[in-house]
């Protein structure tokens, strides 16, 4: 009796909860589909500027083309079209796949800061960090691709007051000799005059890059 009693139980809680949510797993899907557009949305500006945040994104984007391709996967009707279809799939895949095709995706889409501060990491030595003068707001990037430690002072947004480090030599005693200024911001030029000066010379290196809003200096008191 206590167990047809047990059974009476659970058969009406999954009933009721059955008729709690019509078309459960539907909206389930939904919130799977909207989570990462929210996330967008909400934190826009950190999407923006931090591309890399996409990739917390990425499961949710594939799992809503997978289920795309399968919903037009059973809208056909007949066996050899679908087979067509999952050949022009695979076509695709090939196609993407191919050595051609990545190195023309490589070059529409290539920064060329990204070629200008993988040439000046060859010049600054592995060890030496680098003073990172910049027109926007901190970011990682330079740092990242100069593959060096950094410091960084920026001009815009954040900007630092790091007028009393330099009154005080603190780049010199750190062992600070390379300078790199990203960009022309109003009152750039003149602040990495002003740090230039604190050592006996400095001399723009040349990095065969064109295109680059970046200037790097090599400092010394030699």
């Amino acid at each position: 009796m206590a167990r047809n009693l047990l059974f009476r139980f659970r058969t009406v809680d999954e009933s009721q909860y059955r008729n709690a949510l019509p078309m459960g797993n539907f909206w389930m899907g939904c919130g799977v589909v909207l989570a990462p557009i929210a996330a967008i949305g909400l934190f826009f500006n950190l999407y923006f500027i931090h591309t890399y945040y996409l990739n917390a994104c990425a499961p949710f984007f594939a799992l809503c083309a997978g289920v795309g391709l399968w919903l037009v996967f059973k809208l056909m009707r007949t066996d050899f079209i679908r087979l067509l279809y999952i050949l022009l799939l695979i076509g695709l895949w090939l196609w993407t796949a191919s050595p051609e095709m990545a190195q023309a995706s490589y070059d529409s889409g290539r920064d060329a800061r990204l070629d200008y501060l993988s040439a000046a990491s060859k010049t600054i030595p592995p060890d030496d960090p680098v003073i990172i003068l910049s027109a926007t707001e901190r970011s990682s990037f330079a740092p990242y691709y100069l593959k060096r430690r950094a410091f960084m002072g920026m001009m815009s947004n954040k900007p630092a007051n790091i007028r009393p480090l330099m009154e005080n030599d603190y780049f010199k005693k750190n062992g600070f000799h390379w300078l790199l200024v990203e960009g022309n911001a109003p009152g750039m030029a003149e602040l990495a005059g002003e740090m230039m000066k604190r050592w006996k010379t400095s001399q723009l290196a040349s990095i065969p890059v064109n295109g680059s809003q970046y200037l790097l200096y090599s400092l010394a008191d030699q």
